[in-house]
């Protein structure tokens, strides 16, 4: 290996840090963020991860977790060789000290947000997308960027958190829900009680994680609450990674409407 570099991680979102797979339920962009510092902090790079919650301290993975309101202080005053930026554009109108700075995308891009990537293209190097397809859907909402500043890549898999599982037998009956309750639960009830309705003995079970966020508990609580009554759904409430894998591993599909 080259010599280490020095990298700074900003990723907002639900509180986390290098322990928080053992312990709780977390979202996508949070999980990619834990894993990409592990595995810098493993090739002996130096890895400062910046979370909610987060303890201020090294801990078991080799990288040092710091709250994430310390961020902005740091970064602009200490000197780092990477800033990777997890989503959240508002950081990037930040003057860090650094040699690279990336932006990682973890969600397709909207029309809305067009003004606030622009506005920051200054202070990038590369935006990181996950897949050939999301690249092109950046190219076609955002017109204009240079395509030269895109750079495939994909969220990791720690394949040894899935050990074992591949000996589980599939559930031909089980659907699997495990997004956000906005982002299509609402239509994945539509299709089950029709599906019911029709005969059909899939039963969709929904798992989740541990963010309800004010403006949207009443309507999460709709949704539980015709979860509840109807005999094709189960709700299987927050999951810690090694629970959602065994799920998966068990389910005829996941399914994300």
């Amino acid at each position: 290996m080259s010599d280490p570099l020095d990298v700074l991680i900003c990723s907002p979102g639900l509180p986390h840090d290098g322990e928080v797979l053992h312990r709780s339920s977390l979202g996508g962009s949070e999980t990619a963020a834990v894993y990409m510092a592990r595995h810098l902090a493993k090739l002996g790079h130096m890895v400062t991860a910046f979370a909610p919650g987060a303890p201020g301290r090294m801990m078991s993975d080799g990288v040092t977790w710091i709250g994430l309101e310390h961020f902005p202080g740091y970064s602009c005053s200490t000197p780092s060789d990477v800033v990777v930026v997890s989503r959240a554009v508002d950081y990037l109108r930040l003057r860090f000290k650094t040699k690279l700075c990336v932006l990682h995308l973890h969600d397709l891009a909207l029309k809305r947000g067009r003004a606030a990537l622009a506005g920051v293209l200054w202070n990038l190097d590369a935006l990181y997308v996950l897949s050939e397809f999301m690249r092109r859907q950046y190219l076609e909402v955002h017109q204009g960027i240079p395509e030269s500043i895109f750079v495939v890549t994909r969220n990791g898999v720690d394949l040894k958190s899935f050990e074992g599982l591949e000996r589980l037998p599939r559930d031909p009956k089980k659907l699997l829900y495990g997004s956000r309750p906005e982002r299509g639960l609402e239509t994945a009830l539509v299709v089950m009680e029709r599906l019911g309705k029709q005969g059909s003995d899939l039963v969709l079970h929904v798992a989740g994680y541990d963010n309800s966020p004010p403006q949207l508990q009443d309507y999460y609580n709709a949704l539980w609450s015709r979860a509840q009554q109807m005999p094709n759904v189960r709700l299987l409430g927050p999951l810690r990674q090694a629970q959602w894998h065994r799920e998966l591993a068990t389910a005829r599909a996941l399914i994300y409407p």
